[in-house]
């Protein structure tokens, strides 16, 4: 009978210990997550270009604007593009962006038989968006340009 109180009383002692120490500790914050589009909804400015690795020079005022509605993907607009810093070939100037089924592209123009193009994206975060695209040369179609652009928020 005394190795069952003894049993018992530590078993209260060790609960008790239990109890008062959880009863101190903060239970964690749930915070939401943003989901990508949310994160990625916002203005940016383009803060480094480059063809096959070659930096394509100044960036100043080059900026890429995406939206959403109700946390879906809904316009996008391209500002200050032009030669040798373009948009991406058959993107225009403004229109509709969608994020592609696992996260790793953007899309421009979606739904657009003609210009819908897909970009990958290296990086996408709140702080940053890193995209790189393939396109064929005007004159000669054979011989293709890799190019990455860097966005940072505005």
């Amino acid at each position: 009978m005394k190795l069952f109180r003894r049993a018992f009383l530590a078993l209260m002692l060790v609960s008790s210990f239990l109890f008062v120490q959880c009863s101190s500790c903060k239970e964690d914050e749930k915070v939401d997550p943003k989901t990508l589009i949310e994160q990625l909804a916002k203005g940016w400015k383009l803060v480094s270009a480059t063809k096959d690795g070659v930096d394509l020079g100044s960036v100043a005022g080059k900026e890429l604007v995406l939206k959403q509605a109700n946390k879906v993907a809904s316009d996008y607009s391209f500002t200050g593009f032009s030669t040798p810093i373009v948009a991406p070939s058959g993107v225009k100037v403004s229109g509709t962006w969608a994020l592609g089924s696992s996260n790793s592209t953007i899309i421009f123009n979606v739904g657009d038989p003609v210009n819908e193009r897909t970009l990958t994206l290296i990086t996408a975060t709140e702080l940053s968006i890193v995209v790189e695209w393939t396109e064929a040369d005007e004159q000669k179609p054979d011989i293709k340009y890799k190019y990455r652009y860097s966005f940072e928020p505005k």
